[in-house]
């Protein structure tokens, strides 16, 4: 027997409306209960937190080991002697960007007539009848 025939019979024609109306009704019912609980469920209770822990007052760091290191060596007494003080400032449009100072050398960025930056060593032309000189921690001498 196929289903189409089971739907025709007399006998099912008769019940038929009465399971489906049947199986609706506990779907309904199913459905308003699972709203339910979700409308009347307890609210969670409020978190609580821990209160945080006292400041301390003192500081458990301190600045000044870190600054008597010298993490960038020291100048020598020739830089902060009036020799370097005595030198006017240049006229080129040159822009000193960087510094790579060492006891025997070192190296400048220097950007030229607001070109990109290049580096330049010591003895190196910087621009046409300019050499750099020397290399110190906060400037050069061209």
């Amino acid at each position: 027997m196929t289903i189409a025939e089971v739907i025709s019979h007399p006998r099912a024609k008769q019940w038929l409306p009465g399971i489906l109306n049947g199986v609706m009704l506990l779907l309904l019912t199913a459905s308003l209960a699972q709203w339910t609980w979700l409308m009347v469920k307890p609210p969670l209770p409020p978190l609580v937190m821990a209160p945080p822990p006292p400041a301390s007052t003192t500081s458990a760091f301190s600045v000044e080991p870190l600054l008597a290191a010298h993490l960038f060596g020291q100048a020598s007494q020739e830089l902060t002697g009036g020799r370097l003080d005595n030198l006017p400032i240049s006229s080129l449009n040159l822009v000193l960007t960087g510094v790579i100072a060492a006891a025997g050398g070192g190296y400048a960025l220097i950007s030229v007539n607001n070109q990109p930056q290049e580096p330049f060593a010591i003895g190196q032309s910087v621009t046409a009848g300019a050499v750099l000189q020397a290399v110190y921690p906060d400037r050069v001498v061209i």
